[in-house]
């Protein structure tokens, strides 16, 4: 009996593979009915359902101080902060790793004069929350240095969140 099944299911998936096309069936339609699977989630999946916002979502200013920097990517665990202006919008953004860097290059002692503005990636590639979280993904992936960390703007370029690896890793579109 496990034979005959296997071989009704093996006939069922090649004539339902036969007739996508001819009834126009797309990959979107496919996502539509199974939302949950890796297709599905990578056609449906947004930025705005995965990102870090509003208290999970940390901020500093580009005078802040280099202890604020720390105590910023600390609380915040995500491994970045983002830099703002004093309009909300996205002025750059500092990782753990610009941290290690900035201590590698200057002095201990200067450590306390540093301000973000010196140490901050300036317009960084950042995304929209209405963007497919598998493309955020491509962003990531397909560049020469590789980012695992995403800045999160709206159509006035205000930040609104933070989008990880991570969390995308997650989410099952992998």
């Amino acid at each position: 009996p496990t034979t005959s099944t296997t071989v009704a299911l093996a006939i069922g998936d090649a004539l339902a593979m036969t007739l996508m096309p001819i009834k126009g069936l797309t990959p979107e339609d496919f996502a539509l009915n199974h939302p949950a699977g890796r297709l599905g989630k990578r056609l449906t999946l947004r930025v705005a359902d995965l990102m870090h916002k509003d208290q999970d979502n940390p901020v500093i200013s580009p005078q802040a101080s280099w202890i604020e920097i720390v105590g910023a990517i600390t609380k915040g665990s995500l491994g970045a902060v983002n830099v703002v202006d004093d309009k909300g919008e996205l002025f750059g953004i500092i990782t753990d790793g610009d941290l290690r860097r900035s201590i590698a290059k200057i002095k201990p002692t200067e450590l306390e004069h540093l301000k973000a503005v010196a140490i901050m990636t300036p317009n960084p590639v950042m995304v929209q929350p209405d963007q497919l979280a598998y493309d955020a993904l491509q962003l990531m992936e397909n560049r020469t240095s590789q980012i695992s960390v995403l800045p999160v703007v709206d159509k006035h370029k205000r930040c609104i969140g933070l989008l990880r690896l991570h969390d995308i890793a997650q989410s099952g579109i992998l």
